[in-house]
């Protein structure tokens, strides 16, 4: 089950602190820099980013699409331990795609030694679950078309391919999960029904699953 921990949000509240039986996603913090650094240092986590690896401006680049003001509801959140929320595991965000829209994207990516465990599925419910109550009619992806992994995370999360689409600066597979699906294929009194996964989804937010 998600537990929302916030009110609705408003331009003028944050992003809503997200919880499920093994996890805390609360709004991203300058503070969480460091540990999305060693992250992103793996060769696997950066592999399918568009990007390099962390470099010299890692720190400001992040902060400037992580920070950027994408209307209310929407942003990214630090994905932690709900035994030890000082354990880092990744990052979930729910964006306009591409950092443009008008369409509004799901993006995940995790530490490599979370991978495997159903982390990023847990964590995706989670957002899927909050962007739905904020009323949108879908939730889109994109993925690095090699990205198998995050690709079969999408499908059982239940969003469909539907071609291509560029975003990020690269042509990349299109998903897409309308509100009804969702709804309708949630088991009864269960909004976040568990998974297994593993590693990034998103050119920019890098959405894996292994």
């Amino acid at each position: 089950m998600v537990r929302w921990v916030s009110g609705h949000p408003t331009d003028a509240t944050p992003l809503p602190e997200l919880r499920t039986e093994r996890l805390v996603l609360r709004p991203w913090v300058s503070t969480d820099l460091a540990a999305m650094a060693a992250m992103d240092s793996h060769p696997d986590v950066y592999e399918y980013l568009e990007g390099e690896p962390p470099g010299f401006d890692y720190s400001k680049e992040q902060r400037e699409w992580i920070c950027a003001p994408y209307g209310p509801g929407l942003g990214v959140w630090s994905i932690v331990s709900r035994q030890n929320h000082n354990h880092f595991i990744g990052l979930a965000l729910l964006i306009p795609l591409g950092g443009k829209g008008p369409e509004i994207e799901l993006g995940f990516r995790l530490v490599r030694a979370e991978w495997g465990r159903g982390m990023a599925q847990e964590a995706a419910r989670a957002v899927i679950e909050h962007g739905f109550r904020l009323g949108l009619p879908k939730i889109v992806a994109v993925t690095d078309p090699n990205n198998l992994n995050s690709e079969r995370t999408l499908r059982r999360l239940g969003f469909r391919r539907h071609g291509w689409r560029r975003a990020w600066g690269w042509r990349n597979h299109y998903f897409r999960l309308k509100r009804g699906r969702w709804l309708n294929s949630r088991p009864e009194n269960d909004q976040t029904p568990e998974g297994r996964d593993g590693g990034p989804c998103a050119r920019h937010s890098g959405l894996h699953d292994a």
